[in-house]
């Protein structure tokens, strides 16, 4: 199994770094920034940010959850 976790952590510094970023130009960076390990592990980024917003949503949702 593929661990995405340095991928999220890319993504997260990113838009924490530039928060007008939208979708498509965080997906180019983690294109250029992983280009060949992409390819070779035949992963695509648009994936890997869907997988991303997937993991956040759940980590708000258990945050929000606590909190009740």
């Amino acid at each position: 199994m593929i661990d995405f976790s340095k991928y999220y952590k890319e993504l997260r510094k990113l838009r924490l770094d530039n928060p007008k970023l939208d979708r498509t130009m965080l997906e180019d960076s983690l294109r250029v920034t992983y280009r060949e390990e992409l390819e070779e592990l035949h992963l695509n980024a648009s994936d890997i940010y869907d997988s991303f917003e997937a993991e956040e949503r759940m980590v708000v949702t258990a945050e929000e959850d606590s909190l009740r």
